[in-house]
């Protein structure tokens, strides 16, 4: 979208999916990290509150990873050819992984998929 959109006299979409992803990329993620941080290493329920964010992972990622592959026929439609949509879910998986592993949960499978 913020590639295309701009040739087709739109310029606003991608100053908003650019803020978008910056707040998520930076700022949401500057005190995501402590608040499950807390809740995974809690002396006392520690290995309970992982356990249900484990299952919460394995209930959402493959969901969110279906959908995420139902958006790739729209990476193939510009005629400029952007990244290629594997490259970008691949770095999406990769920064999701890490950002598990900080906060002491482990990836789900289908994030190696």
């Amino acid at each position: 979208m913020q590639q295309a959109a701009p040739r087709n006299g739109d310029f606003v979409t991608p100053t908003i999916v650019g803020a978008a992803e910056y707040d998520f990329a930076e700022r949401d993620l500057r005190y995501t990290r402590p608040m499950f941080e807390l809740l995974t290493n809690d002396r006392e329920f520690a290995d309970q509150n992982r356990a249900i964010m484990q299952g919460w992972l394995s209930a959402w990622v493959p969901r969110c990873l279906a959908a995420a592959r139902t958006l790739q026929p729209i990476w193939s439609q510009p005629d400029q050819k952007p990244p290629r949509f594997e490259d970008g879910l691949d770095a999406c998986k990769s920064r999701f992984a890490g950002i598990l592993s900080d906060i002491n949960l482990e990836a789900p499978e289908e994030l190696a998929q």
